[in-house]
C-alpha cells in the first residue's frame, strides 16, 4: 500500500480525472498513515495525512466529513509525536483548528475579552456547582464532543503562542463542555489552566482550588492519554525543568552543561519558540561564567518568529534586561528596560504566573535602581517600581511564604529612594529589620545580596542622621513620628546599634 499510494502523492491531485476520486485517493493516504503509525514510523504518517488533506476539495466538510476529521486528527497526532511545531503552531493550522471546531458547533474566532472578562464569566459558570458536584460529574460520552474536546487540547498551546488573547475562552470552552456533556481526559487541562489565569489576576488561593480539581479529576479519569506520546508536554517539561535550575542558583557549570542539552534537544526537534528563549538564558549563563559567546546567524525562522511571536520576544527582552541588571551596566539596562517594558505594553497577557510575578520582582528592583541613578527621569521610574512593589503585594496576601519577602525587599527599595532619607531613618531601620528577621535564612543568593546592598545604604543614611540630627528631628516630627525618651545616636554606631537606639 505504502508503494501505491507513494506514486499517487507523488502525481497529485492535478493528475486526478474524475472527482469522485479524490476522496478515495485521500482514503487510501489514510490507511497508508494509520499503517504507518501502527509500525511508529510518525514522519511517514504524517506525510500521508498531509497529502490525503491535500486530495479533499472545497466542499469536503459537508461531503466527506468523517474522513475529514479523521485526517486532520491524525496528521495533528504525528505533528506532536514528531515535535513539529511548526505545524502545530502556525497560523494556517489553528484557522484549520478554529474551522474543525466551528463545524463542531464551537466558535472561538473573534473572542478577545480581557482575562479579567473571561474568568469572571468561568467562575459564574461554576458558582452553582460544589467541589464534590464537579468531581461526579458523568464521564462524557458524545463522540462528536470526545473529538472536540482533543482539537481543544490541540488548540491550548498554539493559541498560547499565536492567538494569546483568545486562550482563556478556549480553557471557557472545555469547562462549558464538561458541564454539559462531562467530564474526559482533556477536562482536567481547562481547570488547570482556569486556576493559573485567577492565581495571575492575584487570587493564588482560588486559582489553587481549581488546580486540585484538576488534579482530582487527574486520578478519576486516568491520565495514560494524556501523556501518552504528547511531545509537546514533554518539551514544555524540559524547558521549565531548565528554568528552574538556572533560577535556583545550581552551580553554572551543571547549568551551562544542562542547557546544552536542552538546546540541543530543541534544534532537533525545530522548536523554535522554546529554543530563542532557551539559547538567550545559555549565553547569559556563558556571561556569568566569564565566556564571551560568539555571535551567531539567526535564521529565516528565528528572525520571523521573534518578528512576530510576543511571548518569544517578551521572554528573549527580559533575559537580556536581567543579565544586564545583574553586570550593573546602567546605559544597557535602562535600554533593555524600556524595550521589556514595551513588550509587555503590546503583549497579551500570555505569560504563567510564576513568570509574571519573577519578572514583576526584577523590574521593580531594576525600576528603583535606575530611579536612584537618573537625574531626569527618575519619578517615572519609581513610578515604575511602585507599580511591581503593589503588584507582589496583592500576590502576598494570598500566598504569604512565596511572595511577602520579595514584597518587604521592593519596600525597602521604595523608602531608600524616598527624598530626604534621613527624616525616614527610624521607619527605614525598623523596615529592615523586619526584612531580615523574616527573609535572610529563606532567600536565594540574589536576595541576599540586594539584603546587603541595603544594609549599606542604612549604613549610609545612618551616618547622614547622625550629621544631621536636627533635619532628622524636624522630619520626623512632620511625619508624626516620635523618638520618646530615646537615647541619642552616637558618632561612629553601627546600623544595628542605630536601631536599637531608635526602637
Amino acid at each position: 500500500i505504502f508503494t501505491a499510494v507513494t506514486q499517487l502523492n507523488i502525481a497529485g491531485p492535478e493528475a486526478v480525472e474524475d472527482e469522485r476520486q479524490y476522496a478515495i485517493v485521500a482514503n487510501h493516504n489514510l490507511r497508508a498513515g494509520k499503517k504507518a503509525m501502527e509500525m511508529s514510523d510518525f514522519e511517514a504518517a504524517y506525510s500521508y495525512f498531509d497529502n490525503g488533506i491535500t486530495f479533499l476539495r472545497k466542499k469536503h466538510w459537508e461531503e466527506h466529513y468523517a474522513l475529514s476529521l479523521e485526517m486532520f486528527d491524525l496528521a495533528a497526532k504525528c505533528a506532536l509525536a514528531n515535535g513539529d511545531f511548526i505545524s502545530m503552531m502556525s497560523a494556517e493550522s489553528l484557522e484549520k483548528v478554529l474551522d474543525i471546531l466551528s463545524r463542531l458547533g464551537i466558535e472561538l474566532r473573534g473572542r478577545e475579552s480581557s482575562v479579567a472578562v473571561c474568568v469572571k464569566e468561568t467562575k459564574d459558570l461554576l458558582s452553582t456547582y460544589t467541589y464534590d458536584e464537579l468531581l461526579n460529574i458523568r464521564r462524557m460520552t458524545d463522540s462528536t464532543m470526545i473529538m472536540a474536546m482533543k482539537f481543544l487540547s490541540k488548540l491550548m498551546v498554539g493559541m498560547t503562542e499565536i492567538m494569546p488573547k483568545s486562550a482563556p475562552h478556549v480553557s471557557q470552552q472545555i469547562i462549558r463542555l464538561s458541564l454539559t456533556h462531562g467530564m474526559s481526559h482533556v477536562s482536567p487541562l481547562g481547570f488547570v489552566h482556569l486556576g493559573s489565569y485567577i492565581a495571575k489576576l492575584g487570587d493564588i488561593r482560588g486559582g489553587y482550588k481549581y488546580v486540585k480539581l484538576a488534579r482530582s479529576l487527574l486520578d478519576k479519569l486516568g491520565s495514560r492519554e494524556n501523556a501518552a506520546g504528547d511531545i509537546s508536554q514533554a518539551v514544555l517539561n524540559i524547558y521549565f525543568g531548565y528554568i528552574s535550575v538556572y533560577y535556583a542558583g545550581v552551580k553554572l557549570q551543571t547549568t551551562r552543561e544542562k542547557g546544552d542539552e536542552v538546546v540541543k534537544f530543541m534544534q532537533e526537534r525545530r522548536v523554535v519558540t522554546l529554543l530563542l528563549p532557551t539559547q538567550c538564558i545559555q549565553n547569559s549563563v556563558l556571561k556569568l561564567i566569564g565566556i564571551e559567546e560568539e555571535s551567531k546567524n539567526v535564521s529565516t525562522e528565528e528572525e520571523s518568529t521573534l518578528a512576530t511571536n510576543k511571548n518569544v520576544t517578551t521572554t528573549h527582552c527580559f533575559q537580556k534586561l536581567y543579565i544586564s541588571f545583574l553586570f550593573r551596566l546602567y546605559d544597557e539596562t535602562k535600554v533593555n528596560a524600556e524595550e521589556f517594558l514595551d513588550c509587555i505594553a503590546s503583549s497579551n497577557w500570555a505569560m504563567l504566573i510564576f513568570a509574571h510575578s519573577f519578572q514583576s520582582f526584577c523590574i521593580g528592583l531594576i525600576s528603583f535602581w535606575v530611579a536612584r541613578s537618573s537625574r531626569r527621569d527618575g519619578e517615572q521610574w519609581y513610578e515604575i517600581g511602585n507599580k511591581s512593589k503593589l503588584a507582589l503585594r496583592k500576590l502576598a496576601e494570598t500566598s504569604r511564604w512565596t511572595f511577602e519577602n520579595k514584597w518587604y525587599l521592593l519596600e525597602a527599595e521604595t523608602k531608600k529612594h524616598w527624598p530626604g532619607a534621613i527624616g525616614k531613618c527610624t521607619s527605614l531601620f525598623k523596615f529592615f529589620d523586619s526584612i531580615m528577621n523574616r527573609c535572610v535564612d529563606s532567600s536565594p543568593a540574589d536576595s541576599l545580596a540586594i539584603v546587603n546592598d541595603v544594609q549599606s545604604e542604612l549604613a549610609r543614611l545612618s551616618e547622614d542622621s547622625i550629621r544631621n540630627a536636627e533635619v532628622r528631628k524636624r522630619r520626623v516630627d512632620e511625619d508624626d513620628h516620635s523618638f520618646g525618651g530615646a537615647e541619642p545616636v552616637q558618632a561612629g554606631s553601627s546600623p544595628d546599634e542605630v536601631v536599637k537606639t531608635l526602637d
